[in-house]
């Protein structure tokens, strides 16, 4: 089992296949990338919404998603896609990696294929989230006190995943 993102039209083949462990590294480097770079109430949420995509609370292979499922603003989406591509290319340079305390041998492959599904991305105005789909909204959008990275109402994802 694993997880996948999507970007639903444009088919199985440009899909992102993670296993799970390649799946909680590659949320992780995001994390600590946007983390430091989110600066807007969205990129907050973006970062949020990403970190409650954790594994070790809703479990192995339950977290993938959908490029459509992030709510892009069709009025702001170059600046919102602007954002999520620099968040990928500071995980890319190896922001704060040696705080995970390992080093991610293929990730910089799945931020690469990640980059490209969201650079190709172009959201459909009538299928698009307009609202952030929560497992279990936010009270506050706040930083873990150890890992200085965005966390869900149930933790942090870099605290879960052992870093």
């Amino acid at each position: 089992m694993g997880n996948l993102i999507t970007s639903g039209r444009r088919g199985a083949d440009h899909d992102l296949q993670l296993s799970n462990g390649s799946t909680s590294v590659l949320l992780c480097v995001l994390l600590l990338s946007g983390s430091q770079l989110a600066t807007t109430v969205w990129e907050r949420e973006l970062v949020t919404w990403l970190a409650e995509h954790d594994q070790e609370v809703f479990g192995s292979g339950m977290v993938g998603f959908d490029l459509d499922d992030i709510a892009w603003d069709v009025e702001r989406f170059g600046v919102q896609q602007h954002f999520v591509l620099r968040m990928i290319d500071l995980a890319l340079q190896r922001h704060r990696w040696n705080e995970l305390g390992y080093d991610p041998p293929f990730v910089d492959a799945q931020l690469a294929a990640l980059r490209t599904l969201v650079a190709d991305f172009r959201p459909d105005a009538h299928a698009s989230a307009s609202t952030w789909s929560w497992r279990s909204p936010p009270e506050q959008l706040i930083l873990c006190d150890r890992h200085r990275v965005f966390i869900h109402n149930l933790g942090c994802l870099l605290c879960h995943d052992g870093v």
